[in-house]
């Protein structure tokens, strides 16, 4: 993990920078789909907004408190110390096989897989997808 939390609008800016863009904040979705890349080459319209679709987050944190971790080892990097854990690849085939095979199987049973495997996975549902919203 990152010892410097960047958050995604942060990542999307540096992006399109990297990119040969010059960001162009605008103030809303219309705004940013009838922006004119003909009149602005080498612009890119972006519209920030509050999230309200499952399972997006402002930032990744990929460890808790209660995970050995070390901070000191790199300037800007950390990691975390992992236990020996088996997981036996066959039994999460499995288990997503069962889920996906199943014509009744909904979101839910899928993120109670990863749980099985990844305990502290937390997913934030609000009943509103990222493909709604494209």
């Amino acid at each position: 993990f990152h010892k410097d939390q960047i958050y995604f609008k942060e990542i999307a800016l540096d992006f399109l920078k990297e990119n040969g863009f010059e960001p162009v904040l605008v103030q809303s979705e219309k705004e940013a789909k009838e922006f004119d890349f003909d009149k602005n080459p080498n612009k890119y319209p972006i519209y920030f907004f509050k999230t309200d679709t499952s399972g997006e987050k402002t930032y990744e944190e990929f460890f808790t408190e209660e995970e050995d971790y070390e901070i000191n080892k790199y300037d800007s990097l950390g990691f975390i110390n992992t236990p020996d854990v088996k997981i036996s690849f066959e039994d999460v085939e499995t288990d997503f096989e069962s889920v996906f095979s199943n014509s009744n199987s909904q979101k839910s049973d899928i993120v109670t897989v990863i749980k099985k495997y990844v305990p502290d996975f937390m997913h934030i549902e609000t009943g509103k997808h990222l493909d709604q919203k494209m």
